[in-house]
This record gives C-alpha cells, structure tokens and sequence, in this order.
C-alpha cells in the first residue's frame, strides 16, 4: 500500500510569560538557579581576596563600580535570569499536579495515534488503527468491468409440480389410524405409503335403499339356488343349457350381493402420491371429512420454484442471469424454465428453478427476484456492505484516503446479483473502497 505523506506538520505550541509564571516547575528552577548563584558567590570570595592581599594590591572603595566580589555575584544573577528565560521559552511538556488545570489540551493532529475516532470538520472520519482492527475493516481497489444491469421482481416460493402432491378425500368419512400412526407435519414419506384410513359414511337414506337392495338380492339368490338344486336332480331329462344359464345367474347374484354388503367395516388407505416430506396434515383420528377435502399436501424441499410477476417494462426475453434473495438475505441462483404466454393481472408470470435451495427456505414466502437483462454497462461491483446511506438517504461508500483517514463518496448503484452491487459513478478507478466495517464507520461522529 503506497502511503502519501502527512498532510498536517506537528505545530509548536506558542508560549506566554503568563503560562511560564503560572508554570510550578518554572518556579522551582529559578529558584534552584538562584541558590546555586549565591553559593559560589560566597564559597570564591575568601579565596579572591586573600590572593589580592598577598600581592599587596590596593582593594577598591566599595563606593567605586563594585565590589570585588560583584562581578561573580553579577554572573549568577545572569545564570539565574538565563535559566528562568530557559524555562520560560521551553515548550508545556510538564503535566499539573493532581487537581490543578492547567487550560484545555490542544487538539491533536489527524495522524495522531492516540486520538479517538472522530468525524472531522470536512465529513472526513479519522480512524487509528487500533479501531480499524476492532472493527475488522477490510479494503479492495476498485475496478472497472462490463456486466449487466439486473432488474428487481417480486417472486413466491412455489413447489415443483412433478414433485408436490396432494391427497384428498374421495368422499365423505371417518379418519382412521394406521399401524404406525397418521402422518405428522414434517415426517417424510415414500409414494405409496399409507398416510391414514378412511371410513366411508353413507346417508340414512341410502342405507334404507342399500338395505332394500340386499333383501331383493338375496331372496332372487335363493331361489337360484333351490332352482339350481332342482335341475340337477333331473339333469338327465333337461337340457344342460338349462342348467349352465342358472348356475351363472346364481354366481351374478352371488357376486351383487358381495358389493352391497355393509361398508361400516371397510376402510379406504390415504396414500402418497410421491416422494417427499408432509408440508400440510389436515387430519386428526376419528375426524370427520367431506369429499374433495385436501388432507394431506408431499412436497420436496430440495426441488423448489419460483414465480415471479415480470410488468411491461420487464418483458425483454433474453435473461441472462437470474438471482432471488429470501427474508434472510440468501443469494439463491436461478434458472429461467419458462414464461406465461398470457397475462396475470396485467403482469406476466416467471417460472424459475432454484439450484441449490438452503434448509430454511418456506413455500409460500415472499423473495425478491434479479434478473440481469439488457446490454451491458460499465461500472465497479462492490460488495453490498460497500454501500451505506448518508444523513440525508444518499447513497454512499467510503474510500480510504491514508493509514487512518477515510473519505466518503456519494455514488449512483444497481443492483447485481443480491450479494453484488454495481456502482455506476462515484467511484474512480483504483481507488481503495471499504467493502468490511462501512456501515461502523458510517457511525462515527
């Protein structure tokens, strides 16, 4: 990563005499200096003035221009003077004792490492790096590429019709149990696996005339029968035809009176009708259901569509690429399998195929559907995380200006494919763009 330099220099703090008289530590160096000034003044004067003595040398009047020791007094009066101008003139390093204040700090540079993250006065957000690694702040540089624009539909979660059945009631009865229980909500099931039995009721009236019909049958069976009897005892004087005729009116009555027999103990089987899981169970044991009822509905999770309603503007038939996002924000790639030839309230119905639909997935449930159409157009793809609203809902994504600083950049975007947004203009090639973390930096103020 190519680093531009500083764009702010470290500044040196003017200094007052004001500052430096209220300064403590200003104080105890002039005083320092001070006491040090007169203790060689006063351990070098006996020396001086015994040599002068020994040489026999006249010693000045004390009303002349000084003292014989003014002059040294006069150098550590100077020393102190220079050290407190020093310490006057040194820029505030030292900190105040424990309840004094000593004025508002100043405020540090944008490249400052211990400052705080902040939004600067020209909407720029300084970040140290310490918060960029907290909040996992992640970068790529832009790139140009061509690609298709996708359009936004409104789709349902269908099942696949070769794959989704229903069992109804084929007329009115009672729910009974199978041996391993009716089938729940959930539990998958084979085709031709017995989901439950039903009990067929039949009205009184048609059991009076049920009733009346097995008396008739029966009474024209048994005289078949006595006439049957009859002829074999002279079957060497009748005909046999005679007697086949009879022996087959006794079997056809035999076999009407076996179809009007009571139906209270016959029980119906409720089965599959294919492979797949129990999505809707109806039914609960000794319930009674009217004919045409749906009981029961098999479908299989791992063959579902979707429909979507195309409008007028949506009716171009080249489809290049096609994506659904759920309530969950899950990118599910698509297959077109077809298209309505007429219209469904003014809309015109899509039929697509899920490649690899996710455990989660409802039927039922409302998606949004990308559907990539057109020429293609040029733009950077970025992440949709890239992309963050300002305060005032405009689109936006944040660039990174230097190790620290990062700079927002209004931009006009197009949806993808869901996961993928397309940034038609904002975004200058090669520029570093936040793809991790933008919505956190977005935050700061």
């Amino acid at each position: 990563m190519t680093i531009a330099e500083a764009a702010h220099e470290h500044a040196a703090t003017p200094q007052t005499w004001e500052a430096a008289l209220s300064n403590f530590y200003t104080w105890v160096i002039a005083g320092s200096a001070t006491m040090f000034g007169f203790v060689l003044a006063f351990a070098f004067r006996p020396i001086r003035l015994s040599a002068a003595t020994e040489e026999g040398a006249t010693v000045p009047a004390p009303n002349e221009h000084g003292a014989p020791h003014s002059h040294i007094s006069a150098i550590s009066a100077v020393f102190a003077i220079g050290v407190l101008a020093a310490a006057a003139l040194m820029p505030g390093q030292a900190r105040a004792h424990e309840g004094h204040d000593h004025g508002a700090e100043p405020e540090l540079p944008a490249g400052a490492q211990n400052a705080a993250p902040r939004r600067l006065p020209n909407g720029d957000v300084f970040l140290p790096k310490a918060s960029q690694r907290l909040l996992h702040v992640r970068t790529i540089v832009a790139e140009r590429q061509k690609t298709r624009r996708a359009r936004e539909l409104i789709g349902t979660v269908v099942p696949d019709p070769s794959f989704f059945g229903q069992v109804q009631a084929p007329m009115d009865g009672r729910i009974e149990l199978a041996k391993r229980g009716i089938s729940h909500v959930g539990e998958r099931v084979k085709a031709g696996e017995v989901l439950a039995f039903l009990a067929p009721s039949i009205p009184i009236a048609d059991l009076g005339t049920m009733q009346q019909l097995r008396a008739e049958v029966a009474g024209k069976l048994k005289i078949a029968e006595q006439k049957l009897a009859r002829l074999k005892r002279i079957a060497t004087v009748v005909a046999q035809k005679e007697i086949d005729d009879t022996r087959t009116e006794l079997e056809a009555l035999r076999e009407q009176q076996s179809v009007l027999q009571s139906k209270d103990a016959e029980l119906m089987p409720l089965k599959a009708p294919v492979d797949g899981v129990t999505s809707v169970a109806n039914v609960r044991a000794g319930q009674v259901v009217t004919t045409r009822e749906t009981l029961f509905e098999i479908v299989d999770p791992d063959r579902l569509w979707i429909e979507a309603i195309s409008g007028a503007e949506h009716t171009d038939p080249d489809i290049s690429n096609a994506y659904a996002i759920d309530l969950d924000n899950h990118s599910l790639k698509l297959t077109l399998v077809g298209r309505a030839p007429s219209l469904r309230q003014q809309a015109q119905p899509l039929q697509f195929r899920i490649d690899e639909p996710h455990e989660g997935l409802t039927i039922n449930s409302a998606v949004k559907v990308l559907i990539q159409q057109g020429a293609p157009v040029e733009g950077v793809v970025l992440p949709a995380a890239a992309v963050v609203r300002a305060a005032n809902g405009m689109a936006r994504v944040w660039a990174k200006e230097g190790p620290q600083l990062f700079r927002p950049l209004p931009v006009r975007v197009a949806p993808l494919d869901g996961e993928n947004v397309l940034v038609l203009d904002g975004v200058p090639e090669g520029e570093r763009i936040v793809t991790d973390g933008a919505e956190l930096i977005n935050q700061v103020r």
